[in-house]
């Protein structure tokens, strides 16, 4: 429409160029032609309500969508039936559990205490909640189950770690890493290397190893004893139950 046949100060609204909504262009352009200012102003301000609401919409899908489909990988692998761990260390020696750790310190061979599990005490934390596999800097950090990576970093006392959500909604928790190869979100198979045996945080100076403890989201009140804190072992696993090596 003609613009010098409008009213003076409706050019504005007849010239927009926001088209979302066809109907409400129309009658701002047909108001625009009878001269009534205050209908056209309406229409245009509906016209960009609309521009607005459109992209909140377009930027809201953009966003869930990817964020659906991570609820979806969590719950799927979270739902998945348990699995034997493999032990998260491959080194040159087969990793094995010791009941005399003295015996085998400073020898080379891979292991972990028998007692390693719950000892008490065990500084701030007061008990120990896993198991500390000790072994040569450098060796091979394994992912014990498949599974998804929740979480990693670096911590003043975890040192690097890494999380990850596996089967039966356990979390894995690796801790004291020289490095992590893996990144957030990924999934990870049985076996795959997810990092390098350190000794990283409030480990530094001390022997190499992997912490490595298992904690279930759904809590197993069977679990809990009489010991220091006994009822966090409704929470925290003993990461044997779920492989079982040979003790010395």
């Amino acid at each position: 429409m003609p613009g010098d046949l409008l009213p003076k100060g409706l050019t504005y609204y007849c010239d927009s160029d926001i088209r979302v909504h066809e109907i409400y262009w129309r009658l701002s352009g047909l108001y625009c032609e009878i001269g009534n200012e205050d209908m056209a102003k309406r229409h245009e301000q509906r016209l960009r309500s609309g521009a607005r609401n459109f992209e909140y919409k377009k930027r809201a899908k953009k966003f869930l969508k990817p964020i659906g489909i991570i609820a979806l990988l969590f719950i799927i692998v979270g739902f998945l039936p348990s699995t034997v761990m493999v032990i998260p260390v491959k080194s040159r020696m087969t990793c094995r559990k010791v009941a005399k750790p003295e015996k085998v310190q400073n020898t080379g061979t891979c292991y972990w205490d028998a007692q390693s599990f719950w000892y008490s005490p065990w500084g701030e934390s007061i008990v120990h909640k896993g198991i500390d596999i000790f072994a040569k800097e450098g060796d091979t950090v394994l992912a014990a189950t498949y599974g998804v990576v929740i979480d990693k970093g670096y911590g003043p006392v975890s040192g690097n770690y890494v999380k990850i959500l596996g089967p039966n909604w356990r979390i894995q928790y690796y801790a004291h890493m020289k490095k992590s190869d893996v990144w957030l979100l990924q999934f990870v198979r049985k076996g795959e290397k997810i990092g390098e045996v350190g000794n990283t945080g409030n480990a530094m100076g001390k022997p190499h190893h992997l912490h490595f403890s298992v904690t279930t989201i759904l809590p197993h009140f069977w679990k809990i004893d009489g010991s220091i804190q006994g009822w966090k072992k409704s929470f925290y696993l003993n990461p044997e139950e779920f492989f079982a090596p040979a003790a010395e």
